[in-house]
């Protein structure tokens, strides 16, 4: 399920690039979007819909497409719905391949990092 490529797996790059900009400038945006995406709530949306996004892109896609084929797109749908119905299942399996099985990993992360100044 998450074999795709996703920005989760560069999280801590970007957090490590928002704490070089802050080092360097002290401004509060900056203070203030660390903050964001380090929350635990935040990150648990973000692995979320990392999970959750990816087979609802593809009926999107296709329904976005200049060479759209509308006998397609209801096998896309069923399919997309297919694949959403097995995320609740590995979701309440608590499944390794699935990203929000990360959010342990990245609260502690998170919990690293809380000190900037």
């Amino acid at each position: 399920m998450a074999t795709h490529v996703s920005g989760i797996y560069r999280y801590e790059a970007c957090l490590d690039a928002l704490d070089a900009i802050y080092d360097d400038k002290k401004e509060s945006h900056e203070y203030g979007l660390r903050l964001t995406v380090t929350n635990n709530n935040m990150v648990a949306m973000i692995l979320l819909l990392a999970d959750v996004l990816k087979p609802v892109n593809v009926p999107s896609l296709a329904l976005h497409s200049s060479d759209i084929n509308l006998m397609d797109v209801d096998s896309k749908v069923k399919a997309a719905c297919n694949e959403l119905e097995c995320i609740i299942e590995h979701a309440q399996a608590h499944q390794q391949e699935m990203f929000f099985s990360k959010a342990q990993q990245l609260f502690e992360e998170c919990n690293e990092r809380t000190n900037l100044c």
